[in-house]
């Protein structure tokens, strides 16, 4: 997964360190792409069921969805 590499790069760069507001964002951006990927597949690729499993408009999930460059 993208968090998981993006770990192991940290573990073979350790002179390389981001403040922890970035490495709490880019983790938090890497656990969303994964989730809603895993959300849409799971919904067969129906935004509206998705979004409304995940108790959120559509519109927000299609905000989302930009956000991280997944097709919906």
């Amino acid at each position: 997964s993208a968090l998981a590499s993006g770990f192991q790069l940290m573990e073979q760069s350790p002179r390389i360190v981001v403040p922890l507001r970035v490495a709490r964002q880019q983790a938090i951006d890497a656990f969303e792409k994964e989730y809603l990927r895993f959300v849409l597949e799971r919904a067969n690729g129906n935004v509206t069921r998705a979004a409304a499993s995940l108790e959120i408009s559509r519109q927000m999930l299609h905000k989302l969805l930009r956000r991280h460059g997944i097709d919906g």
